[in-house]
């Protein structure tokens, strides 16, 4: 028996009191006397505090609490004299203690039964000041039954049913009717909390018959900042543990991180109660987890709790403990065991039967946080930094799949087509020991390096089927899109993007969303559309401006608005010289806005002018033959320009690109295609021209047989 069911058992006795006048202090007195978890009992005494005050302070200082700390209130109700000073005691006592329950921290149990004592004198107090019928109570008047039953008094009715009353039974009937009413009692019980249990899982059912779960980050309660890590990674792994029922409906580690802020912001800070009340319902999930992280002495205790999300209502608390960091990958299995125990998540089969975290995760502390802070430096495109730690966490742990995926497309995003293949290569060797949503992501990669766009887009819609809410999804779908030339579809499907992250509220997507989607715009003749979405990505990056200006000059540029182009041309220059860019550099980039706005001649003039004042630049060299050579204003020149710098860079994947495609065209097919295949084999994503231009050497050599 709990040290403070006493005093439970008096709050019982006056719960009947509230008689469904008072809803808002029914509701949660009566979660508080129903749970037996210490930190909720803390946590429903808090609320019940707040539901007065909140009411005191419309009735006595006649204005709405809104965000006031309760202490500022109780003070002021103080200082004007609204409540009696015996009573401001408790309010103070009760507030200080009890918020361990909604801050849990270090504290004896002890201390829950002078914060229930506390809560029964006043509730007692305030129903005395709200009800005119106890108040008649106190001057010695009779009242109703309940109120009798409630003061000790009693009333003539009540009076004549006790003369009036049966004789009294025979012992033995005494007690064998005791036996059956306690029996009775005992099966009410039981049967009404299952049902009650029952009711409450069916209302959070979705249409699927699934539970939708959101999971908040697991705050550090703690004075140690080496927990920091936890936050993020707790969330990560319970996601991941969750994900593998088909029961759930679990919102994935990157909409999460997506909504909070992402690497760059973590905003864990922020949530309340409330904030991962509405965050959940954002995506439509009815159930919120949220967690925190204590430790007290060598022992570290991972609380967790599951709420309601469209009440706010927690139903239930875990308390799991742990000894080191290492435990935490068990004990997250064990908790995500308990979770999905009393959910009854049943009639749905496991998508892993032999499922546990040091499968398909890790069971090294060292090498999971070796990966979290590598997708912290990812977020942040800080490339070397997030390849070193994802390095470190295949080191500690050489079979954890999550940082190869990781690094996969870290090396991709350089150009580092052999590195990033290898990666992938290496977790695809373990697909079949991974559950669904992990298996997909090693396959969406694998088609990423492969250079299988259909594929890939099957891939990226098979898990929008599992996890709707990916933005990072929608975005990659642009992306394959946008790079076959189907721009309609990746118009759609950046423009879902949008949509789904202003439903979120929060955080931002990444600049390219923007960049692909308003470039798509340009492509259909969509121009106030594409400067709209310019605008948008620049109102949200920026430190981006360069590359948002290069779009937005080229725009009217295209449309012959000289007026509004030059503008921005000046722009960029003044962008150029304060970034200390040398001529050739800033002349390069006027080039490349005049070539994307169908100018080559102009854009042809600018390529020479740069090259003339750097001569060895190829970057410059690459863009002046290819314009020569796609436009077939010089063929012959255009391939003798990169010809020279093949041979100090023999594996430049553009020069042997434009090289192949001026040999094409000088009715070389059969070398051309030579060169072609082994810049195809250095990309390391997908390239349509670079598709296209070895399709038609194909063609050619097979029309020439």
């Amino acid at each position: 028996m709990a040290i403070w069911s006493s005093e439970i058992k008096v709050l019982e006795d006056l719960f009947p009191s509230l008689g469904g006048q008072f809803p808002g202090l029914e509701k949660e007195l009566g979660k508080l006397i129903r749970t037996e978890d210490e930190n909720m009992i803390l946590l429903y005494s808090r609320r019940c505090l707040e539901v007065i005050i909140t009411d005191l302070c419309e009735c006595e200082l006649k204005r709405p609490r809104k965000t006031e700390p309760l202490q500022g209130i109780i003070d002021k109700l103080n200082k004007e004299g609204k409540v009696p000073s015996h009573i401001i005691a408790s309010m103070h006592g009760l507030n200080s203690l009890s918020a361990f329950g909604a801050h849990p921290g270090d504290y004896d149990p002890e201390q829950l039964k002078p914060v229930l004592v506390n809560l029964d004198i006043i509730i007692r107090w305030y129903l005395g000041y709200k009800d005119s019928a106890i108040n008649l109570i106190r001057e010695g008047k009779e009242v109703t039954d309940r109120q009798g039953e409630l003061t000790g008094r009693v009333s003539s009715d009540s009076r004549t049913r006790i003369i009036n009353k049966p004789g009294k039974p025979t012992r033995q009937k005494l007690i064998s009717g005791a036996l059956v009413f306690v029996f009775f009692i005992l099966a009410s019980i039981l049967v009404g909390s299952y049902i009650f249990k029952w009711i409450r899982l069916h209302k959070l059912k979705s249409e699927d018959g699934k539970i939708s779960i959101a999971v908040m980050p697991f705050i550090n309660l703690t004075s140690d900042s080496l927990f920091d890590i936890w936050q993020p990674g707790l969330q990560n792994l319970l996601i991941t543990s969750l994900s593998n029922s088909e029961g759930l409906s679990v919102r994935q580690f990157e909409t999460m991180d997506k909504i909070l802020g992402g690497a760059q912001n973590p905003n864990y800070a922020s949530i309340t109660p409330a904030f991962a009340s509405n965050t959940a319902l954002r995506l439509k999930a009815n159930t919120v987890i949220t967690g925190s992280i204590l430790k007290f002495g060598d022992r570290i205790q991972i609380i967790s709790n599951l709420m309601d999300s469209r009440t706010e209502e927690i139903y239930k608390s875990y308390n799991v403990a742990c000894k080191k960091e290492d435990d935490f990958f068990i004990r997250i299995d064990s908790l995500s065991k308990l979770i999905m125990n009393f959910l009854e998540i049943r009639g749905f089969k496991q998508k892993f039967s032999q499922f546990e975290l040091k499968n398909i995760y890790t069971s090294s502390a060292p090498a999971f946080k070796y990966y979290i802070q590598g997708r912290i430096f990812h977020g942040q495109l800080e490339y070397k930094s997030a390849a070193g730690h994802y390095i470190n966490a295949i080191q500690a742990d050489t079979g954890f799949i999550a940082p190869m995926l990781m690094l996969s497309y870290v090396y991709g995003d350089e150009g580092k087509a052999e590195e990033s293949k290898k990666w992938v290569y290496r977790a695809y060797r373990k697909i079949d020991s991974m559950p669904l949503e992990i298996q997909l992501q090693i396959r969406e990669v694998k088609a990423a390096v492969d250079k299988e766009p259909k594929e890939l887009i099957k891939i990226l819609r098979q898990y929008l089927e599992l996890n709707s809410y990916s933005t990072r999804v929608y975005y990659a779908i642009g992306w394959v899109s946008f790079n076959t030339e189907q721009w309609q579809d990746a118009i759609d499907a950046l423009e879902k993007g949008i949509e789904l992250q202003k439903s979120m509220g929060r955080g931002k997507l990444w600049i390219w969303h923007y960049v692909l989607l308003g470039n798509a715009y340009h492509k259909t003749g969509q121009h106030d559309k594409e400067m709209k979405a310019y605008e948008d990505g620049l109102s949200l990056w920026p430190d981006q401006e360069q590359m948002l200006t290069y779009r937005q000059a080229v725009c009217p540029l295209s449309r012959g608005d000289t007026i509004k182009a030059n503008d921005y041309l000046k722009k960029i220059r003044a962008i150029g010289l304060s970034e200390n860019w040398p001529e050739p550099e800033i002349l390069n980039w006027l080039a490349g806005i005049h070539y994307e706005a169908n100018l080559p001649g102009k854009a042809e003039e600018l390529y020479r002018r740069a090259l003339m004042l750097d001569r060895t630049n190829t970057e410059i060299k690459v863009s002046l033959a290819h314009l020569l050579i796609k436009n077939d204003i010089n063929v012959d020149e255009g391939v003798e320009l990169v010809k020279s710098s093949l041979e100090v860079s023999p594996d430049n994947s553009d020069l042997l690109f434009v090289y192949g495609s001026g040999l094409l065209k000088q009715g070389n097919p059969v070398q051309a295609l030579e060169y072609l295949n082994r810049s195809w084999q250095l990309k390391p994503y997908y390239d349509h021209e670079h598709y296209l231009c070895i399709q038609e050497a194909k063609k050619v050599i097979s029309e020439m047989e």
